[in-house]
């Protein structure tokens, strides 16, 4: 495959595969760019409904301009009958990646969860469902920046005859427990899912950027699986000291089981972010002002000032007393 021209793209090299199919980054020889095909897998071509649908959600996600998702270019049909997304090429290292060296600061894990939210509330307006939000599908470009991978292309689809297959090869056996471990309970329970499920999917990734642990992660896929579905998060303030009353509801409410107590939609968890933003990253004065101890140095420095200000103020009252109205001839 690497080495060898399909239309005017030239395969260069492979990038990975998993349940999706293959990706391949390659050169765009007509317009002298690179850009990342996805091959799809082979599973899909024996059936040609769920093929046709899966294509459909690809087309659908093609639509989704945003700076924060990974873009999808076209798909086409080769000479050889192989269906393949053509994707924007983004150059970084995954989500899963950074986060294998720990928990991030608390300003880089707001950032990154401030450009999530953003790029899937453009999604959600337009109707779209990631239902594989995970780190391994968020790239952080060499800029900093997120891009979300995968827009619409894990969605399941639903065949004439009523049952539900699964394109993203999440249920196979040896499959690996990183997607597992980013369901929402819906899905654990093979329940029809809304937007509400990619808002649990963010808040399992948000706990995890603050303190380097994920909430429900067990040894085995299927105890994760439990953990979501019956077992409550630990206490922000147990894993990290320092954290607001307000960051430990909000993520409460991010991975609330019952969809209809979580927050209803991305925007409040974006909302929320910043509120959090503002509550620890307070200044000076104003963030010693919330304890005793702080209280009493403020008053202390505000009577200085005052006693600094009076002496001010009385010097320059001698100063013109002494030296009289003066009279220019």
């Amino acid at each position: 495959m690497i080495g060898s021209t399909l239309g005017h793209y030239r395969i260069l090299d492979k990038l990975g595969k998993g349940g999706m199919g293959e990706v391949f980054l390659a050169e765009d020889t007509s317009l002298h760019r690179k850009v990342a095909l996805k091959f799809l897998p082979e599973h899909l071509y024996e059936d040609d409904l769920a093929r046709k649908r899966f294509l459909r959600e690809a087309e659908s996600a093609a639509a989704l301009d945003h700076p924060y998702i990974c873009h999808i270019n076209e798909v086409v049909r080769l000479a050889t009958g192989q269906d393949v997304i053509v994707m924007e090429y983004v150059e970084g290292e995954t989500l899963k990646d950074k986060l294998s060296g720990g928990s991030l600061s608390f300003g880089e894990a707001i950032r990154i969860s401030g450009e999530i939210a953003d790029a899937l509330e453009m999604a959600h307006k337009r109707g779209i469902v990631h239902r594989d939000l995970k780190p391994a599908n968020i790239m952080i470009t060499s800029q900093g920046h997120v891009k979300v991978m995968d827009f619409g292309l894990a969605k399941r689809v639903v065949t004439d005859e009523g049952t539900e297959q699964d394109l993203t090869g999440l249920t196979r056996e040896g499959s690996t427990l990183g997607t597992p471990a980013y369901m929402s309970p819906e899905q654990v329970k093979a329940q029809p899912v809304d937007h509400r499920s990619d808002i649990f999917s963010f808040g399992i990734i948000f706990y995890e950027m603050l303190t380097g642990d994920h909430p429900f992660r067990r040894s085995r896929p299927v105890e994760t699986m439990g953990a979501i579905l019956h077992e409550k998060t630990a206490p922000l303030s147990d894993k990290v000291a320092g954290f607001t009353e307000l960051l430990d509801e909000t993520i409460n409410q991010l991975l609330a089981k019952d969809p209809d107590e979580r927050l209803q939609t991305i925007g409040e968890a974006a909302d929320r972010l910043n509120q959090i933003s503002a509550q620890q990253s307070e200044p000076g004065l104003t963030a010693l002002l919330h304890s005793r101890v702080g209280m009493r140095l403020a008053l202390v420095l505000i009577a200085i000032v005052a006693i600094l200000l009076i002496g001010w103020w009385t010097l320059q009252q001698s100063v013109t007393e002494v030296g009289g109205p003066k009279t220019v001839s």
